[in-house]
């Protein structure tokens, strides 16, 4: 692969500038969000991002076709680069991160070491085909079904993440997550793929916006450019959860946020 690819050119970064609003020196004084998780994953703390201004997530819950940006596709590199350099940095944290975008990950791990205190779960799109074999790189597979399909392989069935661990504990041999359609996403009937119901764009987009400005803020952080030293932080958990809302951000998409 073409290392010279995936370089931030200076007109890049002029440009990020003059979409966000924002100069790379703000950009240096801001710090990743965490975020303390509610309902079953209350106890979990998160790092999140802005679904709603992602195009693959756009397109995938809301039909919306990805509109042309001004800034090239990085296949998520530089958003990855970031994670990783978080989760080097905290070896003491086992890290799970859920992600539908198997092909960024491929591309990434085909030439970068994957940390061995990270969980990748494939986040299966199809409500109902369970994917028993996860994707290269992958650890497990993470399934939704209709609540009266395959009750007896569900194995995610409402009880907190911090008492059951199932998805967060490493080497205990579970390569598949089996869990039915949560309650609050059935205003999309019968949804042939879980997007369709996303729980994220319609909490975002209600009752969760006032989430929006740390959440957009941790996507432009991690997509835009490399993370400094002292934007890397130390953190006090055990486990933490990447994207319980939003997804990996093509580099791209800044260039999208404001049209």
């Amino acid at each position: 692969m073409n290392k010279e690819a995936f370089a931030i050119k200076e007109s890049d970064m002029t440009s990020i500038d003059t979409l966000l609003g924002t100069t790379a020196i703000e950009r240096a004084t801001w710090r990743v969000r965490f975020s303390k998780m509610s309902g079953k994953l209350i106890d979990i703390l998160a790092i999140n991002f802005d679904t709603t201004i992602n195009s693959f997530c756009r397109q995938q819950a809301l039909g919306i076709k990805r509109e042309v940006s001004v800034l090239p596709t990085d296949y998520g590199k530089q958003h990855l680069d970031n994670l990783m350099a978080v989760i080097r940095h905290n070896p003491h944290c086992t890290f799970a991160m859920w992600t539908k975008r198997k092909d960024f990950i491929k591309r990434y791990f085909d030439v970068n070491t994957k940390p061995d205190n990270l969980i990748l779960i494939y986040s299966n799109p199809v409500v109902g085909a369970i994917m028993k074999e996860p994707p290269v790189y992958f650890d497990r597979t993470f399934n939704n079904v209709p609540e009266d399909k395959h009750v007896e392989l569900q194995n995610c069935t409402g009880q907190k993440c911090i008492e059951c661990m199932l998805c967060y504990t490493q080497g205990n041999g579970v390569t598949t997550i089996v869990e039915k359609v949560k309650s609050y996403t059935k205003k999309k009937l019968n949804p042939k793929r879980i997007c369709e119901a996303c729980y994220s764009m319609s909490m975002l987009k209600t009752f969760r916006k006032n989430c929006i400005p740390a959440f957009r803020r941790n996507t432009i952080l991690f997509a835009s450019e490399p993370l400094r030293p002292e934007q890397i932080p130390t953190i006090n958990a055990a486990y933490v959860r990447i994207s319980g809302h939003g997804e990996l951000v093509d580099r791209s998409d800044l260039g999208r946020i404001m049209t």
